[in-house]
């Protein structure tokens, strides 16, 4: 979606990926997944999505790191995330540092825009070899 959003219209894109730890854990309970396209304020890309490290039929210990298949007849610990454990980052957040009152791009959206096109030249070459 944002590498043809790129592609289409040649606009730059903020992006954003924060892995959720607890306490000492060695996994990440999930990753908050943010967007905004730059030069139509959000019109073409803006999202702000939680993706939860968890699989169907998989038990994981995010403090050890260690997954298996679940097992209904042991007990276990396991505990899914929720919501009250996501954490409180606001895409208005995101938006307002990197907006300025004329047509310049702040600092922080350049360096953004610069690892963005990494990722996407990476991500282009790889469906290539495909």
């Amino acid at each position: 979606m944002v590498a043809d959003y790129i592609t289409e219209t040649n606009n730059h894109v903020i992006y954003r990926v924060t892995p959720e730890f607890c306490g000492n854990d060695l996994l990440a309970k999930g990753v908050l997944i943010e967007a905004y396209s730059i030069e139509d304020r959000g019109e073409g890309i803006c999202f702000n999505v939680y993706c939860f490290n968890a699989q169907p039929g998989i038990t994981i210990d995010y403090a050890t790191g260690e997954s298996r298949l679940y097992d209904e007849s042991q007990t276990d610990n396991f505990q899914n995330a929720t919501t009250s454990e996501l954490p409180n980052i606001e895409l208005n957040e995101i938006i307002q540092e990197n907006q300025t009152d004329d047509n310049e791009e702040p600092a922080d959206a350049k360096i953004s825009i610069v690892i963005l096109i990494v990722l996407v030249i990476i991500i282009l070459s790889k469906a290539n070899k495909k």
